[in-house]
């Protein structure tokens, strides 16, 4: 831009110089007093248009020279622009199609430590509750020595069940009995372990006996077991007539009167369905029936 203006300086400092000398015959013919003048005029005139016409046709040419090279520019832009375009287009689905393969991956992966988790959950469950299969969870028996140590427990299960005509034992059955601290109840539960599941196995077939006296004796079952359990006996009772348990193993008799095992695979059905309204107490100190003789 510079360089033009300076051009057009120079055409305009040409100029003049040109109607100075203009001027200058101008004068002359004047002085002169001859018809020359109006010859003059015309032919400087003419002299300047043609210098004039010539500049703007060298003006005209250059700009249409640039305009046609900065055409070109904007061509071969648009060109790259679109090859630029399409090659972000490629990048893009290939992105997209990598990111679906990663979340598949990560779907994948999910999935399978879900497994595991479960897997886990069941082996521990199972190796927890098969800790407990000589075990038994006595309710309601009289507790008036806080302070009472496990033999004195023994003596009393022993006596209870002698005395209940449950099953005639002695203290070499059993392994070992403990009462379990529960601020709640005035009278706290006592947990057995026979040492063989013979005796239990006995004691579980005749505590009916123990009916109206108000101790309740029922199966040690894991946390998760007693909560599932207390599960389907109460979350759908129009479908479910009634459930227990039998060395460790849930089971439920729906309203057909059919009677299956509810499986591992079911418990998260299970836990996830909502209590009703009623208040549900699924510690493990209430006494319920969780087996049938």
């Amino acid at each position: 831009m510079i360089a033009q203006m300076r051009q057009i300086n120079s055409k305009l400092s040409k100029l003049d110089n040109a109607m100075k000398a203009a001027n200058a015959k101008i004068g002359d013919a004047i002085t002169k007093g001859d018809g020359s003048l109006r010859a003059e005029i015309k032919e400087l005139f003419n002299e300047m248009k043609e210098d004039l016409l010539q500049s703007i046709i060298k003006r005209v040419d250059i700009i249409e020279s640039k305009l046609f090279d900065r055409d070109q520019e904007i061509d071969q832009l648009k060109v790259q622009n679109k090859a630029l375009e399409e090659k972000i287009e490629s990048q893009k689905e290939d992105t997209i199609v990598q990111l679906r393969n990663q979340a598949k991956v990560v779907e994948s992966l999910q999935n399978e430590i879900t497994r595991e988790h479960a897997y886990r959950r069941k082996f521990q469950n199972e190796i927890e509750q098969n800790h407990r299969r000589n075990n038994i969870r006595i309710f309601g028996v009289n507790d008036n020595n806080k302070r009472e140590s496990a033999r004195e427990t023994a003596n009393i299960v022993v006596d209870m069940l002698k005395s209940s005509n449950v099953i005639d034992i002695s203290l070499y059955d059993i392994e070992y009995a403990y009462r379990l601290p529960n601020r709640k109840r005035a009278k706290r539960d006592i947990i057995v372990r026979f040492v063989s599941g013979y005796t239990k196995e006995e004691i579980m077939k005749t505590r009916r006996n123990l009916k109206g006296s108000g101790v309740f004796i029922n199966e040690d079952l894991t946390p998760l077991n007693l909560e599932v359990l207390m599960s389907v006996r109460k979350k759908m009772p129009d479908e479910v007539r009634d459930a227990w348990a039998r060395n460790g193993r849930i089971m439920m008799k729906n309203a057909y009167g059919r009677v299956s095992e509810v499986s591992f695979d079911d418990y998260e059905h299970w836990l996830e369905l909502p209590w009703p309204n009623t208040t549900t107490d699924t510690n493990t100190t209430k006494p319920v029936d969780t087996d049938v003789n």
